[in-house]
């Protein structure tokens, strides 16, 4: 997946050019120096006890960079080169203008933290809200500033041919740190971020930066077209398969390239992180392929010009950006934190001693009532219910409760209203938010901040909003809020595809979007462009039980149709019911279908197990989607680092259970037996005579000593993070496949690596 963020499209700009004016091939390292001077920067030096702590900083309104003497060379490239990334995205630009979500860039000097774990390992156009993260656009520009030197330095291209195209000869960290001039570091974290990065989809070279866009416009069907020219304000109606996203692209198409509307002006919002990310990616190879060299000769500014981007985010995420703009005229302090649901029970424990609570005791217990509690607080901010209106309105359940069911229901709201105006007191002590404060903050401050809506609306003159079925009502009210007068949205949805309805999403906005935005245009797609006539029908069918006729819009399939698309089959009891299930992937294999494209979906984690269970006694390998930190191969490799702390030997099962040093389990057992005779760490027989346990096999004494190295290089990284990911980039280096399997006669193991 191809990165489309500022940072990604401004390095990438930069080293096209580079190639251009100065007709050479691609140098290792990057002729960082060279490129400095051409674009007509200064580089001075100054002594560290002038300004303790900083590394450099960019001279206030001049191209000239003041870097700190002495610097290992690794840290002084990289450093010119993060403030050359300020320079080149965040200082204002005559030609396009202050990017807004930058704005307030000052050439404050670089702290030794602001380039801390360097690398460009950010998610920086993605939901940039996690709890407990302090919010600040100095963070943000800083960030989005060690992305770009992390990428002009170490170019993913570049990478391939050195690295990955290298297969008989791949080269270490160490190696390709001299090789590109950087920090060990940096070149782990660069290679890391790179693990997301599908190769086949990087250039191998960079296009020329006066190129012009011979690729054809986004192509459209009809009514898709008719959908992205509409006028606004306007409501797509999109039915699963109908091309919404495509059908959003193309709008930002027609609009940069029909309409000649400058690229920031557009603001696109989701709600999900991946919608986001596939929006992005697609919206940046068109911004990529429209970009012209503008008519102008100062080559900073045509630098600048060529990376503008619509502001593309997911609703939280723009939010939150506002926040740290403005958020302290709505009470937040200048860096404050999201406050998770984590931090959110320690804050409730601290409170409840101080309230008289009956229904909801005892609160402190984290598996009762506190999650109850802040899931009730949430709703009523995504309903934009204060706590004073929530009180009131529990008040007012209570006076009319005329059943016990109906006052105890009342009084439990009461109690929820106490714990709401306590915890809600607490955040605005403290200056910090929780992520229903979000949408909730950013609506007062459009509402009590005319001034500040103003600017928003001027610049956002184009509003794009995917997914409109599941915004809730706090979502609803900050769109019209910010578009109903000018009439800017543009939005697309299904209301039969709602899926947040649990967090307060209402398809009724799709319902009243008439009332809402008077004279909005609604249009339909009602061409699949990905099921076949069968799985449509199937869906139709479906449909018929739940949603009124009058309502029903069905979908025409584009694509051929094929009897056994979709198959109903019945069994007598559940082992028959396993048993056909066993034979229907056996015979998909027979035909020449692999492992990777079956799919077995269960309604419970019940019936996974039982179904998994009978895979497995078929001989047929599973791979089981589940969270992350319960995935068999992660909680493995999270075995090596609880060697590191525990001397005990308690992560040794795990850890002989990767291909890397794999100890059968009998001998594990073994080993952890002999050392407690010993009275040693199980790792510390590494280094001892075992003749005494002939029943221990070389192969695991072998694989022994080899961990024992591994948690020894643990011990000396840094951090273990950072450990753990040179061990796991080391292992790849040599060409092992960590989490194949491991032990003799694991057929199943083994028949997952071979699929």
């Amino acid at each position: 997946m191809r990165d489309a963020s500022l940072p990604h499209l401004t390095a990438t700009r930069l080293l096209a050019w580079w190639k251009e004016v100065s007709s050479r091939e691609s140098d290792l390292p990057i002729p960082l120096d060279d490129i400095v001077r051409r674009l007509g920067f200064t580089v001075a030096m100054y002594h560290a006890s002038a300004h303790p702590g900083t590394l450099g900083y960019l001279e206030p309104g001049e191209d000239l960079v003041f870097l700190r003497a002495g610097l290992p060379e690794p840290a002084r490239r990289f450093t010119l080169a993060h403030e050359l990334g300020h320079a080149l995205m965040h200082r204002p630009s005559a030609s396009v203008g202050e990017i807004p979500s930058l704005s307030g860039y000052d050439d404050a000097p670089c702290a030794e933290t602001d380039l801390d774990g360097a690398s460009g390992d950010w998610e920086l156009g993605d939901e940039a809200l996690r709890p407990g993260q302090a919010y600040s656009a100095r963070a943000r520009r800083e960030a989005e500033a060690n992305q770009f030197a992390s990428e002009l330095l170490l170019p993913a291209d570049l990478i391939r041919t050195t690295y990955v195209d290298a297969q008989s000869n791949r080269a270490s960290i160490r190696a390709l740190a001299r090789r590109f001039a950087v920090s060990e570091d940096v070149a782990l974290r660069r290679m890391t971020s790179l693990l997301t990065l599908e190769f086949d989809d990087v250039e191998t070279s960079y296009p020329a930066t006066g190129e012009k866009d011979e690729r054809p416009a986004v192509e459209l069907a009809a009514e898709q077209r008719a959908a992205a020219e509409s006028a606004t304000p306007a409501l797509v109606i999109a039915g699963p398969g109908t091309g919404k996203t495509s059908t959003l692209v193309g709008r930002v198409a027609w609009l940069i390239r029909e309409q000649r509307v400058e690229p920031e002006r557009i603001l696109a919002l989701t709600f999900s992180n991946k919608a986001a990310r596939e929006m992005r990616e697609r919206v940046g190879q068109l911004i990529a392929a429209v970009a012209e060299e503008p008519d102008q000769t100062n080559e900073i500014d045509a630098l600048r010009s060529v990376v503008r981007m619509p502001t593309i985010s997911t609703i939280h995420a723009y939010c939150g950006e506002l926040l740290r703009r403005y958020g302290q005229v709505v009470g937040l302090r200048p860096d404050f934190l999201l406050v998770g649901p984590t931090d959110g029970y320690f804050l409730l424990r601290s409170l409840v001693g101080q309230l008289p609570l009956t229904y909801y005791q005892p609160v402190t217990a984290p598996s009762h009532y506190y999650p109850d509690l802040l899931a009730a607080i949430s709703r009523a901010k995504d309903e934009l219910v204060g706590p004073a209106e929530y009180t009131t309105l529990a008040e007012a359940a209570l006076e009319r409760a005329l059943t016990t069911e109906d006052r105890e229901r009342a009084e439990r709201a009461c109690e929820v209203a106490r714990v709401y105006i306590a915890y809600q007191a607490a955040l605005d002590e403290r200056g910090d938010a929780d992520f229903g404060d979000i949408i909730r903050l950013a609506v007062r401050l459009l509402s009590e901040h005319p001034d500040v809506l103003a600017e928003e609306r001027a610049q956002r003159t184009h509003v794009l909003v995917d997914e409109f079925q599941d915004i809730n009502r706090a979502m609803g009210v900050f769109l019209r809020t910010l578009t109903a007068e000018t009439g800017a949205l543009w939005a697309v949805g299904d209301a039969d595809q709602a899926i947040y309805r649990f967090r307060g999403a209402s398809p009724a906005n799709i319902q009243r979007f008439h009332d809402d935005y008077p004279g909005a245009r609604v249009q339909r797609l009602r061409h699949n462009y990905r099921s076949k006539a069968p799985i449509l029908e199937a869906a139709t069918s479906l449909a018929e039980r739940y949603i009124p006729a009058a309502e029903r819009q069905p979908l025409i399939a584009t694509r051929g149709t094929g009897s056994d698309a979709v198959r109903l089959a019945t069994a007598l009891d559940e082992d028959a019911e396993l048993e056909g299930m066993v034979q229907a992937i056996r015979a998909r294999l027979d035909r020449g279908r692999s492992l990777d494209e079956i799919a077995v979906l269960c309604r419970t984690r019940r019936n996974a197990r039982k179904v998994i269970a009978a895979l497995e006694r078929a001989s047929i390998p599973t791979r089981v989607i589940a969270p992350l930190l319960e995935q068999d191969e992660i909680k493995r490799i999270l075995s090596i680092a609880l060697l590191v702390t525990d001397s005990g030997g308690a992560g040794l099962l795990g850890a002989g259970q990767l291909a890397a040093h794999p100890i059968p389990r009998e001998d594990a057992l073994r080993l952890l037996e002999l050392a407690r005779k010993r009275g040693v760490a199980p790792l510390a027989l590494a280094r001892e005579s075992l003749d005494d346990a002939p029943e221990i096999s070389p192969e695991s004494l072998t694989a022994l000593e080899r961990l024992a190295g591994v948690v020894t290089a643990l011990r000396l990284a840094p951090d273990v993070a950072t450990g753990l990911a040179r061990y796991l980039f080391e292992l790849t280096a040599l060409g092992q496949d960590l989490l194949s399997g491991v032990a003799a006669g694991d057929e199943t193991a083994q028949l997952r690596a071979a699929h």
